[in-house]
């Protein structure tokens, strides 16, 4: 479908295998990726790889999001309990390919295509990264990695603040 925003232009949605995208080299100025790659099986996940840097041009941003992996749990000061709770999810949820993604190493994959991660985070039980391929000067940009982030302009236009919710309160269920 298309859409169109007054403001920035227009936005074309297209369903694809991520394996092999219907866009030219070089074309996009960033791709996203969410809750995906614990989906996928190895050989999956690396064409995948090469697909997200082949249609990102040198410079572009890669966003990634999926399900935190063994040793993320050190970030929030649980590992112990989160590498438990990972180890049992793939067989509570049925997850073929889910403990091979949990110790696969990401930064490494996604760096065979000529990614450069630039940010990374873990939120509760997601992992947040951002990549930047390499090219147009990129290629040692680790070393400066808040200086690359911040390139891209990012301007909230609505925030929405959590509400605690009692499930008695007859107001709440009004909103």
């Amino acid at each position: 479908g298309r859409a169109r925003n007054k403001k920035n232009g227009s936005l074309t949605l297209v369903e694809a295998n991520c394996e092999n995208m219907p866009f030219p080299d070089a074309k996009f100025d960033a791709v996203s990726n969410v809750y995906l790659f614990h989906e996928m099986p190895p050989a999956a996940r690396r064409a995948a790889a090469a697909e997200y840097a082949r249609v990102l041009k040198p410079g572009g941003k890669l966003f990634f999001v999926d399900s935190a992996q063994v040793g993320d749990g050190k970030f929030l000061g649980m590992e112990k309990a989160f590498d438990q709770a990972l180890e049992r999810f793939p067989a509570f949820n049925h997850e073929p390919y889910y403990k091979d993604y949990s110790v696969c190493d990401l930064e490494k994959l996604f760096g065979e295509f000529g990614f450069v991660l630039e940010s990374s985070t873990v939120a509760w039980v997601s992992k947040c990264w951002c990549f930047t391929k390499a090219g147009n000067g990129t290629e040692n940009a680790g070393a400066s990695s808040q200086a690359s982030v911040s390139e891209v302009p990012v301007t909230p236009r609505e925030v929405v603040l959590p509400t605690l919710v009692d499930s008695n309160d007859a107001s709440a269920k009004a909103r």
